[in-house]
């Protein structure tokens, strides 16, 4: 359905902003990050899953549960030029 939806919606090119792609089925933010620090190199955001999470939580970092809240301690936290870096890093 995703890559039906970027066919018939963006004329086959995958979306460059989160909230296009966060539009998209099966896309959360988490992927919506990935893709765009990994595809176009746009650091919007930091990608957190479980890993990240429980780095974050063990390192004080953050003491949020939820990905989105861990997000954006992290985003306060670690500069733009260093979420690429940091997001491998945790993922």
């Amino acid at each position: 359905l995703c890559a039906k939806q970027v066919l018939e919606l963006h004329n086959g090119q995958v979306p460059n902003t989160m909230e296009e792609l966060t539009k998209l089925a099966g896309v959360g933010r988490k992927s919506a990050n990935v893709i765009l620090l990994e595809v176009f190199g746009i650091a919007e955001g930091i990608a957190v899953d479980t890993h990240a999470k429980r780095i974050s939580n063990l390192t004080g970092l953050s003491k949020e549960k939820t990905p989105e809240k861990i997000e954006q301690d992290l985003i306060k936290l670690i500069p733009k030029e260093y979420a690429h870096i940091f997001s491998a890093l945790t993922l």
